[in-house]
């Protein structure tokens, strides 16, 4: 497995997403770090249920090595920890750009038995005013049997979630934007 925070898609089965925000970057970016995960997966997708709850999560959501516990509307949490963000501590993107990287463990229920872990890479880019998000996440399977399956999963049904995610992220900073009068 590569060490590259930044670069989740060579640890196993992966799927991307992306989106624009009719919001400038600096605004994206602050809505982002703090934006609530019960709100950004409400509804069950296929068999992935919703998030129902974060615990344990003190302090910014843009700082490396904070961690959390995701609870999962089927009973089941896992563990989420930021590997990357840049800017971090509160900082306003510099230079157009923006990224915040995380991985997810403890996998349990059906999921459990087919990945042990996940990464996830968001990067944010200014265009035009707007900005332009891309969120990958990929999967690090239990064994060689597991991986096809799972493969199969991520194809079938967590794109879909994280396109629901995506579309939910989206509303929500473009609902928060304060343009200057």
């Amino acid at each position: 497995m590569p060490n590259d925070p930044a670069d989740p898609s060579p640890i196993g089965p992966s799927t991307s997403v992306s989106a624009s925000a009719d919001v400038p970057l600096s605004l994206a970016w602050e809505g982002f770090v703090p934006i609530e995960l019960p709100v950004v997966f409400p509804d069950r997708k296929g068999p992935i249920p919703p998030v129902v709850a974060v615990e344990g999560q003190t302090g910014r959501w843009d700082e490396v090595g904070r961690s959390r516990t995701v609870v999962i509307g089927d009973g089941s949490r896992v563990q989420e920890t930021v590997t990357l963000s840049e800017p971090s501590g509160g900082a306003p993107p510099t230079a157009g750009r923006a990224r915040f990287a995380y991985t997810v463990s403890g996998f349990s229920g059906p999921l459990g038995r087919l990945a042990k872990e996940a990464r996830g890479l968001w990067v944010f880019t200014e265009r035009d005013g707007r900005t332009i998000m891309e969120w990958t996440y990929a999967f690090v399977a239990t064994g060689p049997l597991a991986r096809p399956v799972l493969a199969l999963v991520v194809v079938t049904f967590w794109r879909a979630y994280m396109r629901a995610g995506m579309a939910n992220v989206v509303r929500e900073l473009e609902k928060s934007r304060a343009w200057p009068m």
